[in-house]
């Protein structure tokens, strides 16, 4: 594993966790399973030997960024769900 890996390594595994407790505290299941799937492809990515460890980076990104939107779009649905109907109309 290249330095430059590692160091992305480090950082996506610290982003992931910080998702994963995120949508623990917040009760969204989609985006901690994302999170969880993000971190379990960068541990293959570590202990890959050939190039598939830059594809299981590139998989952890994409699990991340789709946690996270997921994460978002639940919180948004709550929102307006928490909202009360405007009665005066």
């Amino acid at each position: 594993m290249t330095p430059a890996a590692a160091v992305a390594s480090v950082a996506l595994v610290l982003s992931e966790t910080w998702l994963v407790v995120t949508c623990w505290h917040r009760r969204s299941v989609l985006g901690a399973v994302c999170g969880v799937v993000a971190i379990v492809l960068v541990l293959i990515a570590i202990v890959s030997d050939g190039g598939g460890g830059a594809q299981a980076l590139a998989g952890s990104l994409a699990a991340l960024i789709i946690g996270a939107v997921l994460l978002w779009l639940g919180q948004a649905v709550q929102r307006l769900l928490d909202e009360e109907p405007d009665t005066g109309a």
